[in-house]
């Protein structure tokens, strides 16, 4: 036997242990992608075209799907991040020509898809902060904080808190008429819809404001970015230099403006107009004389 011919019988155990390391790895690896699923078919990223657009109000913006594909929110889970309302397209069906009103609560707003297997950041958009009157970065309390505050207090009094909740749809309180009495630099990120009074001083409130109580009083510079509407019966008093979106609804109770910027109509009966001055009314900053109050019925916020 000569020495090169023992070289080669030495060199096949080595060549029959590598090649069963390789065997015994990628069973190993099929193995694991069999146990962790890996091998499903994972859904396909839907192909959709969005946009983001602002309003003049520079608190609201419109989500606008342009083209592609439905967002199925009915068979899939959708969440838009950094919005109020995070669960908005859940349960929907989004498709080219839908828009969404939303509420950006912080710099970037993200859509999240959820298949069965998988999930997608569908988009990202990026707001400009600086634009928003209402301080994204102070804005620390949920629905939950509300929720407690109501509970504990009998109605909900906020003096220089900032959250955001929808007040009452999104909490669950012992009180039938919430009261709610926002003062001191206090935001409300969300739409108020309650049976009990609502005081609004040095405040903001970024969303519709309704009751069906007695009185709704908004004073001292405090800004609503929403519709103020009351119901039948219910009185409007607004001063202060304070300034109103969206439109305001009075339907047989009285309404009072002094000193007030309204962006939207004013949908009362001239007769209920208890006072009126020193204030601008309706996408043309009419004066009280030369405004024409809208008839309540034509109101379709």
């Amino acid at each position: 036997m000569t020495a090169e011919q023992a070289g080669d019988r030495g060199l096949a155990p080595n060549i029959g242990v590598t090649l069963l390391i390789v065997l015994v790895t990628v069973l190993a690896i099929t193995t694991g992608y069999i146990l962790l699923g890996l091998t499903e078919e994972t859904d396909p990223k839907p192909n959709v075209a969005l946009e983001l657009e602002s309003t003049g109000s520079n608190i609201t913006f419109v989500l606008r799907h342009r083209s592609g594909e439905p967002i199925d929110g009915i068979k899939n889970r959708v969440r838009l991040v950094g919005v109020g309302d995070e669960d908005a397209l859940d349960g929907e069906r989004f498709q080219p020509g839908d828009k969404i009103r939303i509420v950006p609560v912080d710099d970037e707003i993200r859509l999240l898809w959820f298949g069965e297997n998988t999930g997608y950041i569908i988009q990202t958009f990026t707001v400009d902060t600086s634009t928003l009157p209402h301080g994204i970065a102070n804005i620390s309390s949920e629905c939950p904080w509300v929720q407690q505050n109501t509970n504990a207090n009998g109605d909900l009094d906020m003096d220089g808190d900032k959250a955001i909740c929808d007040v009452t749809e999104d909490i669950d309180v012992s009180v039938t008429d919430v009261d709610i009495d926002l003062d001191g630099g206090s935001v409300l990120v969300g739409d108020i819809d309650t049976g009990g009074d609502v005081d609004v001083d040095s405040s903001v409130v970024v969303g519709d404001l309704t009751t069906n109580s007695s009185d709704i009083t908004i004073t001292d510079n405090s800004n609503i970015y929403g519709d103020v509407v009351a119901s039948p019966g219910t009185n409007i008093d607004i001063d202060g230099n304070s300034n109103v979106t969206g439109a305001v609804v009075v339907d047989t109770g009285s309404v009072s403006l002094d000193s007030v910027d309204v962006d939207g109509h004013v949908y009362a009966t001239p007769g209920d107009v208890s006072g009126c001055s020193n204030a601008e009314l309706g996408p043309d900053n009419e004066s009280c004389t030369t405004y024409s109050f809208r008839d309540p019925s034509t109101y379709d916020g």
